[in-house]
């Protein structure tokens, strides 16, 4: 995502999914002569207050007809006004987005307890279980056996991102306990 960006760039789809996602309702009178373009101004505005980024209104019109074209977002009438919303294959994409920044904050003090992440995932759904061993190892888990991953550092809304990407919500369980067996290797592994 852009943190900054020149006049007469391309928005990201990012950008304009995640300012969708935080309730921003674009909503234009459907008598304006210019549709899409109109919807553009309107959100351009909105993502130079949330991103601090300008964007050329053509440009954001285009990147709008991509992402309804590819069924992100939908722009409905709805009482004299168009209507843009994202779709559930939009939500999805914007979940994609964000695991692929997915990183655990690191307090400045630890708490004093372990987050052990075990998981169970049946053969069929292997590219999951896959792609999940990948992101932890990503997310700098320490691997205790193939499927049980450990860390020191708050993880639950992290994996609840990845349980929601994936739609498997019983197939992976956060354990905190205050006591590992060989903890002390755990502490030098994580430098606590």
């Amino acid at each position: 995502m852009a943190k900054t960006s020149k006049e007469g760039l391309y928005a990201t789809s990012y950008e304009i999914l995640k300012l969708l996602s935080k309730g921003l309702v674009v909503a234009v009178l459907l008598t304006s002569p210019y549709g899409g373009k109109a919807i553009a101004k309107y959100l351009a505005a909105e993502i130079k207050k949330k991103f601090n980024a300008n964007y050329d209104k053509n440009r954001l019109a285009q990147s709008l007809r991509r992402l309804t074209q590819g069924d992100l977002l939908k722009i409905t009438p709805q009482n004299g006004q168009e209507i843009v919303e994202l779709t559930k294959k939009g939500r999805k994409r914007l979940l994609f987005y964000d695991l692929k920044q997915l990183t655990l904050i690191k307090p400045p003090r630890w708490d004093g307890f372990w987050r052990v992440v075990i998981f169970d995932i049946d053969e069929g759904k292997r590219h999951f279980r896959n792609a999940l061993r990948r992101q932890m190892q990503q997310m700098d888990f320490y691997r205790l056996q193939e499927s049980v991953f450990v860390t020191p550092y708050p993880c639950e809304k992290e994996i609840s991102l990845i349980r929601d990407y994936y739609d498997t919500q019983d197939d992976v369980l956060i354990i905190t306990a205050a006591k590992l067996e060989n903890e002390a290797l755990l502490k030098r592994i994580f430098n606590l």
